[in-house]
Parts: structure tokens; sequence; C-alpha cells
């Protein structure tokens, strides 16, 4: 279920969604490669009636390889996305990339990662976004 929560506008549908998602997640015997993806479906079914409805789909792929202790090369990106109410070449965002991850182990119970990833994305609308860096800091406790 997606809530409207955004504070302006322009950051949200102002829509209330909902939607089946599905889960799979696959670790090798070794454990250097973890993968997997998450699919969402949403509809709105409730919310600002001056707003377009919502028929999305989400499909968020993960992929970690680890290549040295605490370094892994990694694939997650925001994900493919489908608006399946856009005109036809309007509806699909496709990203192609990846990063690298160093994992700090500070305790036997908390951990500090730092990530980097760049991706492009080779299927987009026209006035879509082409390219997308991101620098992520993550806590593990």
């Amino acid at each position: 279920m997606q809530l409207p929560t955004a504070d302006n506008p322009a950051l949200g549908s102002e829509k209330w969604s909902i939607g089946p998602s599905f889960d799979y997640e696959y670790e090798s015997k070794n454990r250097k490669l973890i993968a997997g993806a998450i699919f969402i479906q949403l509809w709105s079914f409730a919310g600002d009636s001056n707003r377009k409805d919502i028929n999305i789909l989400l499909v968020k792929p993960f992929l970690y390889y680890n290549i040295a202790k605490n370094w892994d090369l990694m694939f997650i990106p925001y994900g493919v996305t489908v608006y399946w109410d856009k005109p036809s070449g309007q509806k699909t965002y496709v990203p192609l990339g990846g990063g690298i991850r160093r994992v700090f182990d500070i305790s036997e119970n908390f951990d500090i990662n730092f990530s980097t990833q760049f991706f492009n994305n080779v299927i987009r609308p026209n006035n879509g976004t082409i390219n997308d860096l991101r620098f992520l800091l993550e806590f593990v406790f």
C-alpha cells in the first residue's frame, strides 16, 4: 500500500494506492553473490480527484558480488519502471549501470556501509532522467 505522504503536491501523487508485490532472493553457497528482485504493481483507489490515477509497475532488482573482504560490486537501481497509462514510447525507464560498496566493521553489532553507483536510463521517456549518480551512507545496527 502506498500512502499520500508528500507535504507538497509537486512531490507526490496525492493518491492512495494498493497492489500486489513479490520478492525473490538468491544467495550463493559461498555467499559471494546475493541477488534478487522485488516486483510491485500499484493502482490508485482514492485521493485527490484532480490528480492523475496511478497504474505503475516497479521491478527493483538488486545484486551484490563480493570481490574482496568488505568490498562488493553492486547493482541496485531505483528500478525498471513502467507507467501503464502513459503514451507508447513514454512508459518505461530501464537503468543500466552499477557501483561499488565498502563495508566498515565498527563493532560486532554495528557496521557503516558507503557506496556509490552510476546509472544511465537506456530506455526512458523523451523528457525523462538520463543519468543517476548516487552516494549512500548506511548505518547498520
